[in-house]
């Protein structure tokens, strides 16, 4: 992988090279359960990151587990840790 990295830094103007942990360094600027989905929809995130995220939006924890029984987010297991990723109904499109 660090090979393909160095290959690729070396003809494209920006690429990452994504291998550890990201931090919680997650922010919402807007509406907090919207931005919670689109952060989704690209990137899992881990439980304690939703909840630093959900908090800091000034959201109640509770949209997490409606999210979740409304189909939106589902979860996942990596690692020994939770992680929340966007879920997609098949043919729809990403919002």
């Amino acid at each position: 992988l660090l090979r393909a990295f160095h290959l690729l830094a070396e003809r494209v103007e920006r690429v990452e090279l994504l291998i550890g942990y990201e931090g919680n360094e997650f922010f919402p600027a807007g509406e907090a359960e919207s931005e919670f989905l689109s952060v989704l929809a690209v990137h899992p995130m881990r439980e304690d990151a939703a909840a630093a995220f959900l908090q800091r939006a000034g959201a109640d924890p509770a949209v997490l587990d409606r999210l979740k029984r409304e189909g939106l987010v589902r979860e996942a297991v990596h690692g020994g840790r939770r992680f929340y990723l966007r879920r997609f109904k098949r043919g729809a499109a990403a919002e």
